[in-house]
């Protein structure tokens, strides 16, 4: 690449004329030649010096042109054009720190060179690697100011937007950049991934299903897109495409093994959920695992072998959020009655977990058990702590399978055990409001269909009373109820 043969310049001497000549027209070799007989006979020229330094970057011959540019540059030191091709070839040797001091000092010079595209890539691509984020945004910027068509700049600052967590701005760049070059499966799959972040799984979908249609075999997106079917509970398609991955020679490893076993405890294969999930352990030794193995062992009523795997998730120090496990615990309690034990275990939770998601899920939980002691003032005092909660802030750990729906879900418990609570202090009318709230975000709940069909009884409006009763009815026959 000829990058700034534009000011070099001919000479009256014929050779001089021949090598400029020659190095405009993209002739390196010939122009080397020419600079070389040159030099030796005037070795104090410091123009062509520059000239067959920009030669030889040409050539790939990054050394020699080093040698000829410090020259210059020792000469020359208020001219951008050495710092540029200095710039350049120090890129080339990979010395970040004098490529980025050079191409700075050249873009102080003139920034409006014709060249400043150019540096700025480059001073981009070290500042993203050394870590000066700030000053790589400033960078890219700037060169998508110049050419909103860039690629490499959208992808850059769209991954560096990933990074950040900044979804939004990152999904702009992403989309940009595949209204250019629509089949690229790197930035399919990460435009996939933010989509499953922002719990948009259809979307994520979309795009992991375009990128195998490039490649059926990509293991990374794969395994993305069982997960994004784990999360939609589509455990079939989940399991289809995991035992895909394994058939084209992906690793059953630790985190594959984990989520195989979530994918067959979503289908009640509790045993081989125990399994993968065992497996998994023997692997690596995960707090997370040993809470979902946890949680098939509650599903089997085992509560002694599934207390046993969240007391070791609380032990290890890569464990989840202590008041995550502690609302596990609280909801085996819960079942085994022993409710003194739960509201222990749940008060000590919420003393670890201000601010976090799990703050809604404890709440709940704690409510709904001082619900079932009649403890109505304590349990509404919990139910009105949950709805109060912002769900939009709380932030959702991507290697769960839980989406907003579940956000939804435990706010729609929220209602309907208040509304509950409303309609054994006999107030119809907020009793109402609650479960008619909470049948609006799951109506398939069939704890909320009976209370407001009590509701409606108590009322005298036995019409609407025995629609939900017969709803419910419905529901319990094909055991197909989202919420307890």
């Amino acid at each position: 690449m000829n990058y700034l043969s534009k000011k070099a310049k001919p000479f009256f001497n014929p050779a001089k004329k021949k090598a400029a000549k020659a190095l405009k027209a993209g002739q390196y070799a010939e122009a080397v030649e020419y600079y070389n007989g040159l030099i030796d006979g005037n070795p104090d020229s410091i123009s062509m010096r520059c000239d067959r330094g920009e030669a030889y970057l040409c050539l790939n011959e990054y050394e020699k042109a080093k040698e000829d540019l410090d020259i210059y540059v020792n000469r020359k030191s208020d001219d951008e054009r050495g710092y540029y091709l200095r710039g350049i070839v120090h890129d080339k040797l990979n010395l970040r720190v004098d490529a980025l001091n050079d191409l700075n000092r050249a873009l102080g010079i003139k920034p409006d060179s014709p060249f400043a595209y150019e540096a700025l890539k480059i001073c981009a691509k070290h500042n993203y690697e050394l870590g000066n984020r700030d000053k790589a945004f400033q960078e890219l910027n700037l060169i998508l100011q110049t050419s909103t068509y860039d690629t490499w700049a959208l992808e850059t600052r769209g991954k560096m937007y990933y990074e950040n967590k900044q979804y939004q701005e990152a999904l702009q760049d992403f989309n940009s950049f595949l209204d250019i070059q629509p089949v690229s499966i790197n930035i399919l799959e990460l435009r996939g991934n933010i989509y499953r972040k922002l719990g948009l799984s259809n979307k994520a979908l979309t795009d992991y299903n375009q990128a195998l249609k490039i490649n059926p075999n990509d293991p990374n997106i794969l395994i993305n897109c069982s997960k994004t079917y784990l999360v939609q509970k589509q455990y079939s398609d989940a399991l289809r495409v995991i035992e895909k991955f394994l058939y084209y020679g992906g690793e059953l490893n630790a985190s594959v093994l984990k989520n195989r076993g979530l994918i067959y405890a979503g289908l009640s294969r509790h045993n081989d959920a125990i399994t993968d999930f065992t497996m998994s352990l023997e692997k690596n030794e995960k707090g997370t695992t040993y809470r979902h193995r946890a949680k098939v062992y509650q599903a089997l009523k085992q509560y002694k072998e599934a207390l046993a795997d969240l007391n070791k998730a609380l032990i290890l120090d890569d464990s989840d959020k202590e008041s995550l496990i502690m609302r596990n615990q609280a909801e085996i309690y819960k079942e085994q009655k022993n409710y003194e034990k739960a509201i222990e275990v749940l008060a000590k939770g919420l003393e670890n977990a201000p601010g976090d998601t799990n703050m809604l899920h404890l709440f709940v939980v704690k409510g709904d058990i001082h619900r079932l002691r009649k403890e109505f003032a304590e349990s509404l005092e919990n139910l009105n702590n949950a709805l109060s909660l912002d769900l939009n802030a709380m932030e959702i750990d991507s290697d769960e399978p839980i989406i907003n729906d579940d956000k939804k879900k435990y706010n729609a418990l929220a209602l309907c055990y208040r509304g509950s609570i409303h309609r054994n202090n006999k107030d119809y009318v907020n009793a109402l409001k609650d479960l008619d709230g909470s049948l609006k975000k799951h109506p398939k709940n069939i704890f909320a269909l009976c209370e407001r069909g009590a509701v409606y009884r108590d009322k005298g409006n036995f019409k609407d009373a025995w629609n939900d009763i017969e709803n419910a009815l419905k529901l319990s026959e094909e055991n197909d109820d989202d919420l307890e």
